[in-house]
């Protein structure tokens, strides 16, 4: 969907040779009116920065993964903490993203709070995504303050820490992470939030 914006034609132009298109940009609200309204359809999508992207269909691996990872997460991380499972994440008035898993200090009724939670952790499982979860989710989490973001990768069989966000004009949201891990199946991984708690990385990917 697009809109368009007319200016005032220049002497001796056409005015069909002035119109200039631009992106749509949905808001929460419109984005939540219409996927009650069924406009989607059967599509699984998410809101990015009020672009609308279409997300595959999770393949058996992806499943697995996240599965996995969310047991192993939820059983590291203690009471005062809670992990929500392939769910919206309520970031702004531009983005509703579904991280496989997000994880948040406090219990579930804080969720429920008018002002945005920002996730101590999101771990994302990747396979035909893994450009897009590198890329512009990636650059959103570190807008929005993600602090350790992680990619269980399905392709390579390994796990991506990425960390420390920062300012980077280059990135599509404007942000990225400067700290960026790569640790095999054999190597440990603590949480920024719980650094004394060791995560094998085998117990996370399938």
């Amino acid at each position: 969907m697009e809109s368009a914006v007319l200016e005032k034609p220049a002497p001796g132009e056409a005015e069909s040779e002035i119109i200039e298109s631009y992106p749509f940009k949905w808001s929460a609200e419109n984005y939540l009116k219409a996927s009650a309204a069924g406009l989607f359809g059967d599509k699984r999508v998410e809101m990015i920065e009020g672009e609308i992207f279409e997300v595959n269909a999770h393949s058996k691996p992806h499943i697995v993964a996240a599965n996995k990872a969310y047991e192993t997460l939820r059983f590291a991380f203690p009471r005062g903490y809670v992990l929500t499972n392939q769910s919206t994440l309520y970031a702004d008035e531009t983005s509703r993203p579904e991280p496989d898993i997000a994880v948040f200090r406090g219990d579930w009724n804080d969720l429920l709070a008018e002002a945005p939670l920002t996730p101590v952790l999101i771990c994302e499982a990747s396979l035909e995504t893994l450009s897009y979860d590198r890329g512009r989710k990636a650059s959103l989490y570190a807008r929005l303050g993600v602090r350790d973001y992680w990619i269980l990768n399905l392709r390579e069989g390994r796990l991506e820490i990425h960390r420390d966000p920062q300012p980077m004009s280059e990135k599509p949201s404007g942000f990225g992470y400067a700290s960026i891990q790569f640790l095999t199946r054999q190597q440990n991984i603590a949480p920024l939030e719980l650094p004394q708690t060791t995560i094998s990385v085998a117990e996370l990917l399938p």
